[in-house]
């Protein structure tokens, strides 16, 4: 398990299996905004819409600009949780 800074406020969390990334989730502050559960798998990036300040909305243009992509911030929980089993 790695823990990466970013930029100010804006971490990157690594989880490994043998040297080898797995899975990664972005934390804006204390809070996770994107991951990707599973590179084995070449799962796709989920990313939460914006719905704190501007910050938040620069650290997810960071992680990828493509607004596009971004799910509500319930929906983001719901596939989090069932992703980590938490």
């Amino acid at each position: 398990m790695r823990l990466n800074k970013i930029a100010n406020n804006l971490y990157k969390l690594e989880l490994n299996v043998k040297n080898q990334i797995m899975s990664v989730v972005w934390f804006s502050y204390e809070t996770p905004v994107a991951f990707l559960a599973d590179r084995d798998i070449t799962s796709d990036l989920v990313i939460t819409k914006n719905i704190w300040s501007n910050t938040t909305g620069k650290h997810l243009n960071i992680i990828d600009k493509d607004k596009d992509k971004r799910i509500d911030n319930h929906e983001f929980i719901e596939k989090l949780n069932r992703a980590f089993n938490l």
